[in-house]
């Protein structure tokens, strides 16, 4: 699969989605703010540099920009040092998954290319449920994760931040943190309308 197909392929769900009444679940109604953000990093996304031997591009910073907006929003100053410390933790597994594969590639759960962003979603899901708050811990953990390897100069490079495949790794992590969110809310509402069900049964009686 070509690098930036699979962000095409879920920013047109995402889209779907935020048009057919899932905007609050996805994005928490902030359509406006993330068409601007979106036009922003697509605007950015050839201008590219170099940090510290890590290459970049500018939508990159563009997208941690919107990250950082979005948690100051989301959350008080404490809850986002914490979710700060939390995205780093996420970075490390990602990292590790991926320096695991890179030196053996034998115990692949779906891709190589997939398996390190959808545990860091899972992670983000499991830390917090805001749309906004797993936006910033996958934007960060992704940032750290796949500029270490640069950073450390290593022979197997990771996907350079703001490149197509990072932004492949970005949104697949981010779905996978509001697909475990969505799933835990059905799974949630749906233990609980038969307990409603039973005790309302019981009042009648």
């Amino acid at each position: 699969m070509n690098a930036g197909f699979l962000s095409l392929w879920l920013l047109s769900i995402f889209a779907i989605l935020m048009t057919t009444g899932w905007k609050e679940i996805v994005a928490e109604g902030r359509l406006r703010v993330i068409g601007g953000w979106a036009v922003l990093c697509l605007l950015a996304q050839p201008v590219a540099f170099s940090v510290f031997g890590v290459p970049v591009s500018a939508s990159a910073c563009c997208l941690l920009a919107a990250a950082i907006a979005g948690m100051r929003q989301a959350d008080d100053r404490l809850q986002t040092g914490l979710l700060l410390t939390e995205s780093g933790l996420i970075a490390l597994i990602w990292y590790g998954i991926r320096a695991c594969y890179a030196s053996d590639p034998v115990f692949v759960f779906l891709d190589p290319r997939w398996d390190a962003p959808i545990a860091a979603g899972v992670l983000a899901a499991a830390f917090t449920f805001r749309p906004a708050s797993q936006f910033g811990l996958v934007a960060f953990s992704a940032l750290t994760a796949e500029s270490l390897p640069f950073i450390l100069h290593e022979r197997a490079a990771g996907a350079a931040p703001g490149s197509w495949a990072w932004w492949d790794a970005f949104w697949i992590s981010f779905a996978s943190a509001r697909g475990c969110s969505v799933l835990y809310m059905l799974i949630r509402s749906a233990a609980a309308n038969p307990l409603a069900h039973v005790f309302r049964r019981k009042k009648q009686s």
